[in-house]
């Protein structure tokens, strides 16, 4: 159950200006199943997030208006079988919510409000698997162009596909991106080469689509911008235990031209994470890639294997100034008894690229014994100083590894309450 929260903090950030942080809902996750939002401004300055509750198996929509009333309904999903991931919420120019989320693995679902106000399911697609016998629909970003056109990314463990509504009806055929061959394989271990994490998304202001993906041995960057498929390798046969892409990020700058936010990670042989860092990529030109190392360390959250490991779950965007700017989280790494390597990611921070210097600060702060931050999205569309970051936090007592015990989890809204302290000018 959805239960709204009055409590409010106020945090000191390290560059002196407030944060006002509120928790807008409590969770308490008995079915050991994982909370998931997705979050998205409209033009009204509306802020939609739609999160899914698997303990009810239910929507809930958290509105938050300009002034910050939150308001909270919940949209009860009639003989709809998810499979855990997370719905995506976005509006059209008219400041109207669409909700979009897979079902079964082979539908898609488009719910919106029509003119009586209540919600609307439709199936905006249906996937053939007599002709894609090895594709998997799974959401994993939506869009909206500059029409109100609607793009959509499904990926699954090996393949991706693209649809959209830009023509003015649904795509019936996936337009068909990746599929990995099932030879494809992990030569260490015997196991198949998979995608890791999701691929990530940007549209153009010419409604191009453009993509950006890692396995552990490539990570790839694809766009129709030229009018066809073009396929561009980043990084191709790498170390299979450098992982220099990890969960990849993609922005369009001003001038058009596509950059990459990513974790690069580095793998012992046994698997155990050695370092986790926070880089940036941007395209110089066709097949050239520049990278920077933007973080290296952990602030304070860090496990029994030290500070070296940052960079988690990073969100690209670039500010009405056109400089690149970095939302990401820690990662606390510690090693069991047993030599078992276990994981968890936690705070919130913000990088900003000014002149050639990355500005790191860190936004919430949270204790690497009972913090979690799952999930993290930040406002990419004010054009004011003052910005709205979302977070996913989870708090689930013990040691690093004790991953099945009931755990709250807080959905927390944190605006800067002093904007002329702090330059993010978001765009």
């Amino acid at each position: 159950m959805l239960k709204k929260l009055e409590i409010i903090l106020i945090c000191q950030l390290s560059v002196f200006c407030n944060v006002e942080c509120q928790s807008i809902a409590s969770l308490l996750n008995t079915c050991h199943k994982s909370f998931t939002f997705n979050s998205f401004k409209a033009s009204n300055n509306t802020i939609g997030t739609i999160l899914y509750d698997p303990n009810s198996e239910n929507f809930q929509l958290i509105s938050t208006d300009s002034g910050g009333k939150t308001d909270q309904e919940t949209i009860s999903l009639s003989n709809s079988q998810l499979t855990n991931e997370t719905p995506f919420i976005v509006y059209d120019s008219q400041s109207n919510p669409h909700i979009f989320f897979s079902q079964k693995g082979l539908e898609m679902i488009h719910l919106y409000k029509g003119d009586t106000g209540l919600w609307t399911e439709e199936v905006i697609f249906t996937l053939d698997k007599t002709a894609y016998p090895n594709l998997f629909c799974s959401i994993a970003q939506v869009g909206v162009g500059q029409d109100d056109s609607f793009h959509i990314l499904s990926s699954d463990f090996y393949s991706i596909f693209y649809i959209s509504n830009q023509h003015g009806h649904w795509d019936t055929t996936p337009q068909l991106l990746l599929e990995l061959p099932t030879e494809y394989v992990n030569i260490k271990f015997g196991w198949r080469i998979s995608i890791r994490g999701n691929p990530s998304m940007a549209i153009d202001s010419a409604n191009h689509i453009h993509v950006v993906y890692s396995t552990i041995y490539e990570t790839q960057y694809i766009t129709n911008s030229p009018g066809y498929w073009l396929k561009e390798d980043i990084f191709r046969d790498q170390n299979m235990d450098d992982w220099l892409a990890e969960t990849p990020s993609i922005a369009i700058d001003h001038n058009g031209n596509p950059a990459i936010a990513a974790t690069e990670m580095n793998h012992a042989l046994g698997g155990s994470v050695i370092y986790a860092k926070l880089t940036y990529l941007y395209r110089t030109a066709p097949n050239s890639w520049t990278v920077t190392t933007v973080a290296e360390s952990a602030d304070e959250y860090s496990g029994t294997d030290g500070n070296r490991f940052t960079g988690i779950n990073p969100q690209l965007f670039f500010d009405a100034m056109n400089r690149p700017l970095i939302l990401f989280s820690d990662m606390a790494s510690s090693h069991n008894e047993n030599g078992w390597n276990y994981t968890k990611n936690g705070q919130i921070r913000l990088a900003s690229l000014d002149g050639s210097i990355w500005d790191i600060i860190t936004i919430y702060r949270q204790s690497p014994y009972n913090g979690e931050m799952q999930q993290i999205w930040i406002d990419q569309s004010s054009t004011e100083k003052r910005y709205t970051i979302f977070g996913l936090e989870i708090i689930r007592l013990g040691t690093v590894y004790e991953l099945d015990r009931p755990a709250t989890y807080n959905f927390l809204c944190l605006t800067n309450i002093e904007a002329d302290s702090v330059d993010v000018s978001i765009e």
